[in-house]
């Protein structure tokens, strides 16, 4: 069936001029002068040959069928009105499920909860914590995951190459100093690989084939939370441990890193990278990160 051309703007000015009840109200509304809003009046009237508005009153009055063209303009403009909010805000709603590497979920994104809930108001975001390897990848709807990007049927992207660094608790610290690489002797290393990371790092630093004490845990959180009890000193990196250097529970002894051999990345199933929410939490991961300023972290002081 063939669509009758419609004079939208005549339309519109008219459904203005009824909610408010007189040609300055809706004058206002539109931002053109009163003239003008008579004008599309007079136009929409010719077009539809009927009358629609009673004359000679102060106040604007509609005719039986300006009465039912109102009620069915202010319906339809109502429709665009919510389609339009919904393209514009399409993630007003909904759940998601971030499955992220423990580390980065408890040091990184815990203390910005505020912020993800100020960007994602309407939507449930729920948090699981996740391996980058075996049977538990991929738990998350969008997943932050450590490894080298080589994960079968996950859309994968780059996040951040990760920097590593010695960190210990300033009561530790103050306890057995660390003024030179030499005072790692007295401490435990803390480590929740093989050692091959603490090994670049020091093999960096000028140490190769000294033997020092050494405590395993599971996971990168574990060793950081240890590093936090005093427990031993960990490799941080810029990322995890920025906000326990920033509050004060570590310090970061020597200005020395070495590169991760992983990096973080984001991983979700092929296609859904693109879904409203999945989009929305990216783009606030994505611009956050961005926004970091390098770290400054807080040194060890070196005085006797």
């Amino acid at each position: 069936m063939r669509r009758r051309p419609l004079l939208l703007n005549a339309l519109r000015t008219f459904e203005a001029v009824a909610r408010h009840g007189s040609l300055t109200g809706a004058a206002g509304e539109l931002h053109v002068t009163p003239s003008a809003v008579s004008h599309q009046l007079r136009a929409l009237e010719a077009g539809l040959r009927i009358s629609l508005l009673e004359k000679g009153k102060r106040k604007v009055s509609l005719t039986r069928a300006g009465e039912q063209l109102y009620a069915d303009s202010a319906a339809a403009f109502d429709i665009l009105s919510g389609s339009i909010t919904k393209i514009e805000k399409p993630i007003s709603h909904g759940k998601l499920c971030v499955g992220c590497v423990p580390a980065f979920l408890s040091y990184w994104l815990m203390p910005k909860l505020e912020a993800i809930r100020a960007h994602l108001p309407d939507v449930e975001v729920r948090f699981v914590s996740t391996s980058s390897s075996g049977p538990d990848v991929g738990k998350g709807d969008v997943n932050i995951l450590y490894g080298n990007g080589d994960w079968p049927d996950m859309w994968v992207h780059l996040l951040a190459g990760l920097n590593l660094f010695p960190v210990i608790s300033p009561h530790l610290a103050g306890r057995l100093p660390l003024r030179s690489i030499r005072d790692l002797d007295r401490h435990v290393l803390l480590h929740a690989d093989d050692g091959a990371e603490w090994q670049r790092w020091l093999q960096s630093s000028g140490v190769r084939g000294r033997p020092y004490a050494r405590q395993y845990l599971p996971d990168a959180q574990l060793s950081l939370e240890a590093a936090i009890y005093g427990q031993g000193v960990a490799l941080g990196d810029d990322l995890t441990a920025r906000h326990a250097l920033d509050t004060g529970r570590l310090v970061a002894p020597f200005a020395a890193s070495v590169p991760a051999n992983r990096s973080l990345y984001l991983a979700c199933p092929s296609g859904t990278q693109e879904t409203p929410i999945v989009a929305a939490f990216i783009s606030w991961l994505l611009t956050e990160l961005q926004a970091n300023p390098d770290d400054e972290r807080q040194q060890v002081s070196r005085s006797s």
